[in-house]
Parts: C-alpha cells; sequence; structure tokens
C-alpha cells in the first residue's frame, strides 16, 4: 500500500491531480472513501471506480503456482543474488545475498561490518553497467576514500585514474540521518531513487544505533513497533526492486539462564548465570531478517564470520581478514550441526567491555 501512485500506470495526468491533493501513495487514496474522490477529482462513479480497482491490483499479493516458483529459482544464480567475494560463503548461500531479501551484519565494534558494506556497494555498482548504491548511515562512519580504496583494490586496473573513482562515486548515494522518523521517511521516499539511480543494493548502517538512543526499556513496545514498519518498508524495496538489502546490527550483553558452576564451592548460589554476547534488538526482529552473518574476532587475533541463519544454507562459518581491498577469506568453510538461532559471539574481555 506504501507504493507510489506514479509506478501503478496511472496517466500523468492523474498523478497530477492526485498529488495536487496529497494523495500519493495507494495507501492515500485506499485510505478515503468514494464519495470523498468523486467530490475531490470531480470525476463520476465509474471513472473512480476504475481508479480504486487498479489500485487495488497493485496492493493486492499476486498468486503463483509452483511451477512458476520454480523457474524463477532456476534462473541464473548471478541474475538472483550479489557475490561477497568470499567464495566459500558465496558457495553456502548459494551465490551471495539474494535479491529480494534482507540480510543482517551481526558483530562488535571493529569487526568489519561497515566495511563489508562498504564492499557490497562496489561489487553491486561494479557488476552491471551504470548501476548504482544506496547507504543510510546513522552512526556518521561513512567514509568516502575506504569505499573507494576498496574500488581500486579489487578493480585496481578499471580505478587507476582519479576521473574514473568519481564516476564511480556518482553513483554511490549517501543518506545520513540522526533520528528514527528521519530514517523511516528516507526509506519511504526511495522508491523514485531506487529507479532513477538503477540501484542493485541497499544498506542500512544500523538498525540498531538509533532505536537504543531513542528508546528505554519501559518503551519496548513503541521501539518494537517501530522496528515493524522500519523492517516492513525494507521488505517492501527488496522484494518490489528485487535487490538485496543489507542491514548493520550491534551486539549486546545477557545473562544465560543457567546458574554457571552450581556444583563449585566458589560460585555462590545466587549467581544468576554466565553472561554472553548476542546480536542487539530481540527475537522479534530477527523474525525480520531472512539472513543473518554473525561477524566475530577470534582469540588468535583472527576474524570470523557465520552463517547463523538462513532458509538456503546450513550453519556453516569461515576466517577472513581486512585488507585495503575489503574482507578476504583466509580459511576453507566449515559447516557445524549447532544451533545458532542465539549466537554467543566470542569477543575479547576487553571488547565487550566497549560495548
Amino acid at each position: 500500500a506504501t507504493r507510489k501512485l506514479t509506478r501503478i500506470g496511472l496517466s500523468e495526468e492523474m498523478v497530477q491531480v492526485l498529488n495536487r491533493h496529497k494523495i500519493q501513495t495507494s495507501k492515500d487514496l485506499l485510505f478515503k472513501s468514494k464519495l470523498e474522490v468523486i467530490d475531490l477529482l470531480d470525476l463520476d462513479e465509474d471513472a473512480v471506480d476504475q481508479l480504486f480497482s487498479k489500485v487495488c491490483g497493485t496492493c493486492c499479493p499476486q498468486t503463483r503456482t509452483v511451477h512458476s516458483i520454480l523457474s524463477t529459482q532456476n534462473e541464473s544464480r548471478s541474475d538472483r543474488s550479489l557475490a561477497t567475494s568470499l567464495s566459500d560463503l558465496d558457495e553456502y548461500l548459494q551465490g551471495g545475498l539474494h535479491c529480494g531479501s534482507i540480510t543482517e551484519i551481526v558483530g562488535p565494534p571493529g569487526v568489519g561490518k561497515t566495511q563489508f558494506c562498504f564492499q557490497m556497494c562496489v561489487l553491486a555498482m561494479t557488476k552491471y553497467d551504470s548501476s548504482g548504491a544506496i547507504f543510510i548511515d546513522t552512526e556518521s562512519r561513512f567514509s568516502a576514500p575506504r569505499l573507494c580504496e576498496i574500488a581500486q583494490g579489487m578493480f585496481g586496473a578499471d580505478y587507476e585514474s582519479n576521473q574514473q573513482l568519481l564516476l564511480l562515486a556518482q553513483r554511490c548515494t549517501v543518506f545520513s540521518v540522526s533520528s528514527t522518523t528521519e530514517l523511516l521517511q528516507v526509506i519511504d521516499d526511495l522508491q523514485n531513487l531506487i529507479i532513477e539511480t538503477n540501484c542493485k543494493v541497499l544498506v542500512l548502517d544500523s538498525a540498531a544505533s538509533l532505536v537504543r538512543r531513542e528508546f528505554t526499556r519501559s518503551s519496548l513496545a513503541a521501539r518494537q513497533g517501530l522496528l515493524a514498519k522500519e523492517a516492513q518498508a525494507l521488505k517492501f524495496l527488496a522484494e518490489t526492486f528485487e535487490i538485496p538489502v543489507i542491514v548493520t546490527n550491534q551486539v549486546m550483553s545477557k545473562f544465560s539462564d543457567a546458574p554457571i558452576n552450581m556444583d563449585s564451592e566458589s560460585a555462590p548460589s545466587s549467581e544468576l548465570g554466565q553472561s554472553y554476547v548476542t546480536a542487539a534488538l530481540g527475537t522479534a526482529w530477527s523474525h525480520f531478517v531472512n539472513t543473518r552473518l554473525v561477524l566475530e574476532p577470534l582469540p588468535d587475533g583472527s576474524r570470523r564470520v557465520t552463517v547463523a541463519k538462513s532458509p538456503l544454507a546450513p550453519v556453516c562459518s569461515l576466517t577472513y581478514e581486512i585488507t585495503p581491498s575489503g574482507l578476504k577469506q583466509t580459511s576453507s568453510g566449515t559447516t557445524s550441526t549447532d544451533n545458532f538461532w542465539e549466537p554467543r559471539i566470542s569477543i575479547s574481555a576487553t571488547v565487550r567491555d566497549a560495548t
């Protein structure tokens, strides 16, 4: 219902008339009665019936047969996903980050979440001619020089001159937002920009920062309602335009239900449990994302990415390093039978204190 009326096949004249009355989306029109629309637009009843019928047809989900779904899935992997350049990760995910879905990148500070997003923007803009990327920055961490450095590192021969880098940089649109209200407004207004820039990836970095700053524990219901609106809007864009949407998420400390060392004399009986680090925003948010990748530092100084949730891949992980050209795989991937639904992220005490 949030689809812009400019995208449903109405005449330009009709769109202009509707805009004059501040009717810009299907929702704006459908919230009005037939009599209100007749009075506003000075149309006869048959014309208004046809208008409502056309708009309703774009809002209702289209039925599909199993055959049509299989036909879509049998298309080339490269057309249905955006490869990450981490070969084993792409293999596990059957091509990379899938179009039409939301991929969440979770991890503590400094593990490479934003750099992974830069890398995916570069890959999206270089995969197709004149394709673009949209980056929504909520933490004031966007670095244009770093994005250009990754582009040069990955495709050095193609971006040796400043002119070539400038042309690439012009295709990446960046929004810096400072409130949840502004964020929702930006997301709601992206439809035309996605078309105009031929956007092939949408990044939100991060989904947690503004929410955790504006909402306290006492306003949990309001926070969950806002996250639901945000997720629904992102899913709509992903599915409508068949692009991958990437969101980053922070981590938080939790306590396990089981007491620690109950048999040990040194453990007090009042101890509630052992603390661990997991993804922020709670279980409800985790149901909105289609794929969850967990990035974490390891005790030996290396870093690991784990596919914690995916409709296609098993729980699997591989190590990587951060280089001038982005994230590079350093070990072969391995699969696991562990239940990683609520990942306990292995970070050092120093990083845990920082989070």
